[in-house]
C-alpha cells in the first residue's frame, strides 16, 4: 500500500475585484510507508525541484506563491516567470500553450462576463518555453526515480458572479471558501480513493479557525469522523467514509501547510497562476474601454482606486456585478 497525497489552497481569499480561486494537486506515492506520515517531496524530488529561486542548480522552485510570485513592477522578469515554470512543468510534456488551454487543464471556468472573454493569452508569458522541456524531462525521470506518480491538478474559479451567489446562501466568505475545499476533498476521493492507496489530503489552514467538523460534514459521500486531534498550528481528521469505500483517510489542517506539504504549495502555485491569468484578461477588456485606466490587482484599497478611476466606463449595474460582496 502507497498513499495518494493531495495538497488544497487558495488565492484571491481578500480582493475585491476578480475571482477566488482554490486549487487541488494529487500525487501517488507507490512504495511509501503511510505509517512514516506523508512523503517529503522536496527530499525525493531533489535532482529536479527546491524552494529557493535563488538555487542555481537550475532546479524547479516550487513554493508558496506569495515567495514566487514576482512584483507587478518588475523590469527584468515577467511577473509570472516563477508560477508558470513549477505549474507548467507538472501539468507534463503536452502542457497548455494558452491561458485558456490552462484553465481547461486544470477545469477553471471562468464567468461569462465580457471582461474575461477575449482572444486566449499565449503561455508562458515570462518562463522560456525551451528551457520547460527540459524541466519537464528532468521532473520525469525524478518522479520515475523515486516511485513518485504526479496524478493532476484540479482549479475551481469562483469570479464575482458565482462569489456573490454562493455567499447569498451562505454565512461568510470562510463558508464559500470552506465548501469550495469540501467539493475537492470529495472529487479527490472519487478520483483515487479506488487505487487502493491510503488518502492524506493537506489544506492550508483557513482564517486561523481551528474546528473543521462542518466542513468535514460536508464531504461526499458523507464521511464519519473517526478521530480528531487539535493543536495551535494543525487540525487533523481521520474520516471513515460509510457504504463500500473502504478507504483509509484522512485530512489535516495546517498553519503555513504550504510550507510543509509540496502539493499544498504547488496547489498555492496553481491558484495563483489562474487567478493572474483572470486578471490579465479583466484589465485588458476595462483598458480596451479606457486607456488610460492602470491595472489592478483587485486587493481591496487598489480596487477602490480602480472603481473611481473607471467611473466614466461602468454602469452601475456593472459596477454592481464586477464587486464581491465580501
Amino acid at each position: 500500500m502507497g498513499v495518494v497525497y493531495v495538497g488544497i489552497d487558495e488565492a484571491g481569499y481578500g480582493p475585491m475585484l476578480g475571482p477566488l480561486t482554490v486549487a487541488m494537486t494529487a500525487f501517488r506515492s507507490r512504495d511509501h510507508d503511510p505509517s512514516d506520515g506523508v512523503p517529503d517531496l522536496w527530499k525525493s524530488l531533489r535532482r529536479s525541484v527546491c524552494r529557493e529561486t535563488s538555487d542555481h542548480s537550475g532546479r524547479i522552485a516550487i513554493d508558496d506563491s506569495k515567495k514566487l510570485k514576482l512584483p507587478n513592477t518588475s523590469k527584468k522578469r515577467h511577473p509570472l516567470t516563477h508560477l508558470e515554470r513549477g505549474v507548467l512543468a507538472f501539468l507534463g510534456a503536452d502542457g497548455p500553450a494558452d491561458d485558456a488551454a490552462l484553465m481547461a487543464t486544470v477545469g477553471a471556468e471562468l464567468d461569462a462576463a465580457p471582461w474575461y472573454a477575449g482572444e486566449p493569452t499565449h503561455i508562458p508569458l515570462g518562463a522560456d518555453a525551451r528551457m520547460l522541456e527540459l524541466d519537464r524531462a528532468s521532473l520525469a525521470r525524478a518522479m520515475e526515480a523515486a516511485g513518485i506518480e504526479f496524478l493532476g491538478a484540479r482549479c475551481v474559479a469562483l469570479c464575482e458572479g458565482g462569489f456573490n451567489r454562493r455567499l447569498s446562501s451562505a454565512r461568510s466568505k470562510a463558508a464559500v471558501s470552506g465548501a469550495v475545499v469540501a467539493e475537492l476533498v470529495s472529487e479527490a476521493i472519487k478520483r483515487w480513493g479506488g487505487l487502493g492507496d491510503c488518502l492524506r489530503v493537506a489544506v492550508d489552514r483557513q482564517s486561523g479557525r481551528a474546528h473543521y467538523d462542518d466542513l468535514i460534514g460536508l464531504v461526499s459521500p458523507k464521511p464519519t469522523i473517526v478521530r480528531r486531534a487539535i493543536v495551535e498550528w494543525s487540525s487533523r481528521y481521520a474520516i471513515e467514509l460509510p457504504g463500500d469505500m473502504d478507504i483509509d483517510a484522512a485530512i489535516a489542517f495546517e498553519v503555513e501547510a504550504e510550507q510543509r506539504h509540496l502539493p499544498v504549495a504547488l496547489a498555492s502555485m496553481t491558484a495563483k497562476l489562474v487567478r493572474e491569468l483572470a486578471m490579465l484578461r479583466f484589465n485588458r477588456y476595462w483598458r480596451t474601454r479606457l486607456p488610460e485606466l492602470k491595472p489592478t490587482a483587485g486587493y481591496y484599497g487598489d480596487a477602490r482606486r480602480w472603481l473611481e478611476d473607471a467611473r466614466p466606463v461602468l454602469t452601475e449595474e456593472v459596477r454592481r456585478a464586477l464587486v464581491r460582496q465580501a
